[in-house]
């Protein structure tokens, strides 16, 4: 069974605040009052809740999942009707705006691993990483270990939209 977290559920600055409220409540549970437990709660949800894969390669099929801490949730899938994987490079961007309107942007280059179709249209993201190095090791491996063809993304476009292009 391959597993693999792919990313987590909510931003930073909601991450930072999930764990801002662990301590608030642990603060007041210091103190003598129970109901530091709802902030401690709110927080672990917010700082540990993650989202994923799970690939059973015994019998043919993969999961992609929401977990909290060591519990996860989702619905398997077969994966016979995915048996290509492919490497693709994003440019990230986050944008953030002042109160004096002006903007600052941050970009990033990201390789993220994903097991397709046989048409490309259906992606199920397997891992994302930061430098192409790792990310072509990590295809590599994962292609020998699941038996699927590494290929280039090239989606089949059907005649009506190619026509509706001219």
């Amino acid at each position: 069974m391959l597993e693999y977290k792919t990313k987590n559920t909510f931003p930073l600055a909601v991450r930072v605040f999930g764990f801002l409220f662990i301590g608030c409540g642990l603060i007041i549970l210091l103190d003598g009052s129970l109901i530091g437990f709802s902030p401690i709660v709110l927080g672990a949800i917010f700082g540990f809740t993650f989202e994923g894969i799970q690939i059973d390669l015994e019998n043919g099929r993969f999961k992609e999942f929401t977990g909290f801490l060591k519990f996860k949730k989702g619905k398997w899938r077969s994966n016979k009707n995915y048996p290509f994987v492919s490497l693709l490079e994003f440019n990230v961007q986050s944008v953030i705006y002042s109160l004096s309107n002006s903007k600052s942007v941050s970009s990033k280059v990201v390789y993220r691993l994903y097991m397709l179709n046989s048409s490309h249209f259906e992606k199920i993201l397997i891992k994302e990483f930061n430098v192409e190095n790792k990310a072509k090791e990590f295809a590599d491996q994962f292609v020998e270990t699941t038996n699927l063809q590494l290929v280039t993304y090239s989606p089949t476009i059907s005649t009506a939209s190619r026509n509706r292009r001219r």
